[in-house]
């Protein structure tokens, strides 16, 4: 058991960083290779040791270094200045009071409080202004407090996220049940994390492991051998036991991954009234060579899709699910009953060489890139419902599924059952 935790522990480390290699590559992410994939920090290269000084500040500071200045000038002679040569007035304070000034000369009480207008509304502009500053200095400081907030939750995501991996690699089944809720819980509340959380659900999910086997007659000579032989017994009872657990643990990592594929939250025979809040668009999944149980991906959707070697123990549903990539089940084994009922295929959709043991039902598939070429169903003779231009030959192993090559009138040649008639094919007298 130790073996394999320290194996599945070296193959998420490698998924976590294979993923992060990948949106590097892409483009699609500014982190560098190698760096945490949880906080992501833009890559160092080229930097100096001194911080660049942001645009906004050099403009704030020569419009300060210009306020200034003029301010203190329009409080002394400059509003003299605005009154002579902007507005065209002049003082003149010889002419007796019962007399009438000119229109563009003022008398001294005058004078002063044209001065004193000019003053204040210099003041009011500069109150402007300086409440202006304070408002952009004030959600620059909320900015800054932001961003560093967030650099605090990046580095609390940074904990959990290493203690949840660590989690997965444990040999209690409870601790791992732990690390896949701590991960699904970082997933929701961090949208960029959740193409990383379901690798690490994949990667475990790809983990070596056979199923416990159900056979009563098995179970009863366990015990009977438990009986004659305790420690003996003791012990393979721990197996079994453990071997239960880790069911439990994977069939739990199954049921997270389609909660959050899945669009809709009614089941797919109800009409869907609201989105699945907990739903992540655009996920790619990579469960090749992976073990599942009872898996059911109802009203799923997911982007590209590769189950490359998939064993499906027990029941397989793949009901209202749209692949809005690509799709491949190469080499997959549907050991139970499968079904396809109303599934999208918006790209390829590769069966090449897939195993059907049980029914398959592929019912209103939509998608012209299906294709089950090479697919070996075992018991031909079960009720299954195939796509329409598709049909079952005859092979030593069962049947080989093929497709029906159109003829030239566009009609479908068929095979056929019945001997043509022998003078039919004998040329016209």
């Amino acid at each position: 058991m130790a073996t394999m935790n320290e194996a599945l522990l070296g193959g998420l480390k490698d998924v976590v960083m294979n993923a992060d290699i990948v949106r590097a590559q892409d483009g699609s992410s500014p982190s560098a290779i190698g760096h945490d994939p949880v906080t992501r920090p833009p890559p160092c290269q080229g930097q100096h040791h001194h911080q660049a000084v942001k645009p906004s500040s050099m403009v704030v500071t020569i419009l300060v270094l210009v306020t200034i200045p003029a301010l203190v000038l329009m409080l002394g002679p400059g509003a003299t200045w605005v009154l002579e040569n902007i507005d065209g007035v002049t003082l003149n304070d010889d002419i007796p009071a019962p007399a009438t000034l000119p229109p563009n000369e003022l008398t001294a009480k005058d004078w002063a409080a044209a001065i004193a207008a000019v003053r204040g509304n210099v003041l009011a502009v500069a109150t402007g202004l300086a409440a202006l500053l304070a408002v952009f200095y004030t959600a620059r400081n909320a900015d800054t407090a932001r961003r560093t907030f967030q650099l605090g939750e990046r580095g609390h995501d940074t904990d959990r996220f290493s203690k949840a991996v660590e989690q997965l690699g444990s040999d209690q089944a409870p601790v791992r049940l732990g690390g896949l809720y701590a991960l699904e819980q970082l997933g929701q509340n961090n949208p960029r994390l959740r193409q990383t959380v379901v690798d690490i659900f994949c990667a475990y999910l790809r983990m070596p492991w056979t199923p416990p086997r159900e056979d009563r007659k098995e179970q009863i000579r366990a015990a009977q051998r438990a009986a004659r032989s305790r420690p003996r017994g003791r012990t393979e009872t721990r197996a079994a036991h453990n071997a239960e657990e880790e069911r439990q643990v994977r069939h739990t990592a199954q049921r997270i991954l389609t909660n959050h594929l899945r669009c809709h939250e009614r089941f797919f025979w109800e009409r869907s009234t609201y989105l699945n809040r907990g739903f992540w668009p655009g996920i790619n999944l990579d469960l090749s060579g992976a073990t599942l149980i009872d898996v059911g991906f109802w009203s799923c959707q997911m982007h590209n899709a590769s189950f490359i070697g998939t064993t499906f123990t027990g029941g397989a549903e793949f009901d209202w699910v749209t692949f809005t990539g690509d799709a491949h089940f190469i080499a997959a084994t549907f050991d139970g009953p499968t079904s396809f009922i109303r599934t999208t295929f918006k790209d390829d959709a590769w069966f090449f060489r897939a195993t059907f043991a049980d029914v398959a039902r592929f019912k209103d598939v939509k998608g012209s890139g299906l294709n089950l070429t090479g697919a070996r169903v075992i018991n031909p003779d079960v009720a299954h419902a195939w796509p329409p231009g598709w049909r079952l030959e005859d092979d030593p192993g069962g049947a080989v599924l093929k497709q029906n090559l159109p003829l030239n009138n566009g009609a479908e040649n068929k095979p056929t059952d019945e001997e043509p008639d022998a003078s039919a094919r004998e040329p016209p007298t």
